[in-house]
């Protein structure tokens, strides 16, 4: 009997082909589908409420508020007792000795 190497070489190579052929057509339709998705989302451009924006407007400057606030006292708090001092992370103040390192 002879080695029929080719013929075996042949099928294989058909079949990667196949495949290949298959994963570009694959690629091809999910590019597809998502520029159609971008072209609708610009054309259709959700619009937001005038009511949530202005509820969004009013949150956000509660927020900043709320930020000068806390640094403000933080600020206060910070000279009443003098410079902060930095914590030291092997002593952590939680029972743990340093040694243990």
């Amino acid at each position: 009997m002879k080695y029929k190497g080719s013929l075996n070489h042949s099928v294989v190579e058909q079949l990667r082909l196949e495949e290949e052929a298959l994963a570009f057509e694959k690629k091809k339709r999910l590019d597809k589908a998502s520029s159609y998705a971008k072209q609708v989302k610009e054309m259709y451009w959700p619009k937001a409420s005038e009511s949530k924006k202005l509820e969004l407007e009013q949150i956000k400057e509660k927020l900043k508020s709320q930020n000068v606030r806390r640094s403000m006292a933080d600020l206060k708090a910070g000279s009443e007792h003098g410079p902060r001092q930095k914590l030291d992370p092997l002593r952590s103040g939680r029972g743990a000795s340093s040694n243990i390192y």
